[in-house]
C-alpha cells in the first residue's frame, strides 16, 4: 500500500472517531452519580486515549508542519500542566478541568493530523455533519422534553436537552447557528454541488440545523445565547458587506453605524432588564471576583480552582460590609461560576494564562488561507463560517462559563482544528528547525502526559461506581462499606465529600461527620449547615456558633443559620447576643418567602417586642 493510501485509510478511521465521539457526548450512562456531567467527562477521557495512541502513530508515520495555532494551542497546554504542579492545587485527577483541556487539545490535533485537501472523502466535512446532527439531536430532545415525552436532567427545568441546564445547551447551539447559516448560504448559493453527493447532503442537513436551533433557542430563555447568535450572525454580514460599506458615503456610514449602536444597546438593555436581579447577581459576583484576581494576578489561583476559592471572598466581603447594603445581602448565592469566563480565567491561570489564551485567537483571525478558491471552493465555508462560530463563542464566554463544560470545550477544539488550512499538513516534507523540534516535543510530552492518566481516571471511574453503590442500596451497612472504599479513591473529590458526609449525619454519626467535613478545605452553604448540627448536637457550641456564623457570611439572605444562633444563644441565656440576632432577622429582607422564614421572623419579633402578638 503507497503512502498516500494509507494515510487516506487513516483519515477515515480518525475521522469515524471524532464522529463517534460526537455521538458518545450523547450518551448518559447509567450507574453513575452526577451521571450527566461524569458520563461524558469519562466517554471523553477514553476517547482522548484512543486517539491520542493514533495522534502518536500517525505523528511519526506521517510527517507533519506544525503552524503558529498549533504552537499557540501547546504553549497554553503545557502551561496548564507546569502550573498545576505548582499551584496549591488538589491532586492533579481531581483537576478536572486539566483532563478536559488536554483530551480536547488531543482531539484536535487529530483533526490536524487529518488530509483535509482529500476531496474524495472530506474528513471536515463529515465531522461538521456529526456536529450538525448532535445540534438536532438536542433541539428535538428538547421538543419531547417540552411536550412531556421525555425527562428533563434537572429537576428545576423543563427542557435541558442532553446536558444539565438549558444555559449550556443554549450556548452551544448559538455557538453552531452562524455556521450552519453560513454552511448554508454557501453550498446553496456558492456552491453548485450534486443533490446526492456529500455537498447536497450538507446543505440541506445545515438548513434543517439552523431551522431546528432558531425554534429551539427561545424556549431556552438564555440571554448570553440570543446575544452570542446575534453577535456570529452579525460578523457574517460585517465580512461579506465590509467592502459595500466602505464604498458607501460618509453619511450614509454614520446612519448605519448610529442606528445599529442604538438598536443593539436598546436590545441588550432589554435583555438585562428582564431579569434584573440576575444580572445585578452577575455584577456582584464579578465585584468580588476582581479582590479574588488583585491578590494573584499573575499565575491565578490555579485551573479549576475558583468553585473552591471564591466562597472565602464572598464571606470576606460581606463581613466587611457589616451588612449594611441590603440589596447586595438579597443578591448573594452560592457561586461556583462567575457567569464570565474571561474573570475565571484570570482568576484561575492568571493574566499569563489570557495572554496565553488571546494569543489562540489572535492566531485564528489572523490566519489566512493560501489555498485558491478555484483549488478548494470548500475553503470560505471553513474560514468565514467557523471564524463565525468562534466569535459567537467568546461573546457567549462574556457572560457564562464554556470551558467548564466538557460539550462546549470539545466544540472549541473542534472548530479550531476544522479552521487549519488546507496546505498545512504535508505528506513528505519535515522541516527540522528548533522550533518544530520543541512543538513536536511538546506533543509528544502531551500524549504522553494523557497515557498517564489512565490508571487514575480507571480508579475515579471505579469510585464513582462504589459511591453510586453507596447511593442506591438500602442498607446503612452496604452503604457504609461502598463508602468507605470509595473515599479511599475519591478523598479530594468535593462533592463525594457532602455526600458522604450527609450520609453520616442521617445516620446520626456526628463524630464522623465532623471527621470528614472539618477536613474539606472548601465548604458549601449545605457543608457548613451540616457541620454546626453536627456541633450543635453534640453540645460543642463555641464551634457550632462559628460555624453558623460562617454560613451566614456566606449566604446572608439565608434566615436558617441565624434562627439555628438564637436557639443556641437562648440555651446559653445570652440576652445580649439574641436581641442583636433577633433584631438582624426582622431587618433583613426575605428574598424567597415561606412558612419557615415566616415562623423565624415571628419568634424574633416575640423576643424583640413581648408584648406584641
Amino acid at each position: 500500500m503507497s503512502i498516500r493510501h494509507a494515510k487516506i485509510s487513516w483519515d477515515v478511521f480518525l475521522t469515524l472517531q471524532l464522529i463517534f465521539l460526537n455521538i458518545a457526548l450523547l450518551v448518559i450512562i447509567d450507574g453513575l452519580p452526577l451521571s450527566v456531567f461524569s458520563s461524558k467527562y469519562f466517554v471523553l477521557f477514553f476517547f482522548a486515549v484512543l486517539t491520542a495512541l493514533t495522534n502518536f502513530y500517525f505523528f511519526f508515520r506521517f510527517s507533519m508542519v506544525f503552524n503558529k495555532l498549533d504552537a499557540a494551542v501547546l504553549v497554553l497546554i503545557l502551561y496548564l500542566v507546569i502550573t498545576n504542579f505548582h499551584l496549591p492545587m488538589p491532586e492533579l485527577v481531581e483537576n478536572k478541568k486539566l483532563i478536559i483541556f488536554c483530551n480536547s487539545v488531543s482531539i484536535y490535533f487529530s483533526l490536524r493530523l487529518l488530509n483535509l485537501s482529500n476531496f474524495t472523502f472530506n474528513p471536515r466535512l463529515w465531522i461538521l455533519a456529526s456536529v450538525f446532527v448532535y445540534s438536532i439531536t438536542n433541539c428535538v430532545l428538547v421538543f419531547l422534553q417540552k411536550l412531556g415525552y421525555a425527562s428533563s436532567n434537572n429537576p428545576s427545568f423543563k427542557a435541558t436537552g442532553t446536558f444539565f441546564h438549558p444555559a449550556p445547551l443554549a450556548g452551544y447551539l448559538s455557538v453552531i447557528l452562524p455556521l450552519s447559516i453560513y454552511t448554508f448560504y454557501v453550498l446553496g448559493f456558492q456552491i453548485n454541488g450534486p443533490k446526492r453527493s456529500l455537498l447536497g447532503i450538507m446543505k440541506y442537513l445545515s438548513l434543517v440545523t439552523c431551522t431546528f436551533i432558531i425554534l429551539t433557542l427561545p424556549s431556552l430563555h438564555s440571554r448570553a445565547a440570543t446575544i452570542s447568535s446575534i453577535a456570529g450572525i452579525a460578523f457574517i454580514f460585517l465580512v461579506l458587506y465590509k467592502g459595500k460599506f466602505l464604498n458607501l458615503p460618509g453619511k450614509a456610514k454614520i446612519i448605519i453605524v448610529a442606528t445599529s449602536i442604538v438598536i443593539f444597546s436598546g436590545f441588550l438593555f432589554a435583555l438585562c432588564y428582564i431579569r434584573i436581579d440576575s444580572a445585578k447577581g452577575r455584577m456582584l459576583v464579578w465585584k468580588i471576583s476582581t479582590k479574588m484576581i488583585c491578590d494573584k494576578p499573575v499565575f491565578g489561583h490555579g485551573l479549576d480552582s475558583f468553585k473552591a476559592e471564591y466562597p472565602k471572598y464572598q464571606m470576606s466581603y460581606f463581613q466587611q460590609q457589616n451588612f449594611n447594603n441590603a440589596n447586595e445581602i438579597v443578591l448573594s448565592d452560592e457561586v461556583t461560576m462567575p457567569f464570565n469566563e474571561l474573570i475565571q480565567l484570570v482568576a484561575e491561570i492568571g493574566f499569563v494564562g489570557l495572554f496565553l489564551i488571546s494569543l489562540v485567537f489572535v492566531c485564528v483571525y489572523t490566519s489566512k488561507s493560501p489555498v485558491p478558491y478555484a483549488l478548494n471552493p470548500i475553503t470560505p465555508l471553513f474560514r468565514l463560517g467557523i471564524k463565525s462560530s468562534i466569535f459567537s463563542f467568546i461573546v457567549f464566554s462574556l457572560f457564562s462559563y464554556p470551558f467548564s463544560v466538557v460539550e462546549l470545550t470539545v466544540l472549541f477544539f473542534i472548530l479550531l482544528g476544522l479552521l487549519i488550512s488546507d496546505a498545512e499538513v504535508s505528506l513528505d516534507s519535515y522541516t527540522n528547525s528548533k522550533a518544530q523540534f520543541v512543538l513536536k516535543t511538546s506533543f509528544v510530552l502531551l500524549s504522553f502526559f494523557i497515557f498517564t492518566m489512565t490508571k487514575p481516571i480507571l480508579d475515579q471511574y471505579k469510585g464513582y461506581k462504589l459511591w453510586y453503590k453507596a447511593l442506591s442500596t438500602n442498607s446503612s451497612l452496604a452503604a457504609n462499606s461502598s463508602f468507605n472504599q470509595a473515599y479511599q479513591i475519591l478523598r479530594k473529590n468535593a462533592v463525594f465529600i457532602s455526600s458522604y458526609g450527609k450520609f453520616f449525619i442521617a445516620q446520626g454519626n456526628y463524630n464522623k461527620t465532623v471527621e470528614i467535613l472539618s477536613k474539606k478545605p472548601a465548604k458549601t452553604y449545605s457543608d457548613m449547615m451540616l457541620l454546626g448540627d453536627s456541633y450543635s448536637s453534640q453540645r460543642l457550641n463555641p464551634l457550632a456558633i462559628k460555624t453558623y456564623w460562617e454560613a451566614y457570611f456566606l449566604l446572608p439572605h439565608k434566615f436558617l443559620p441565624l434562627a439555628n444562633l438564637l436557639d443556641i444563644y437562648l440555651n446559653e441565656h445570652n440576652d445580649i447576643m439574641v436581641k442583636k440576632v433577633a433584631k438582624q432577622i426582622i431587618m433583613k429582607k426575605v428574598k424567597l418567602p415561606s412558612k419557615e422564614v415566616d415562623a423565624i421572623r415571628q419568634k424574633a419579633m416575640s423576643i424583640c417586642f413581648p408584648k406584641q402578638k
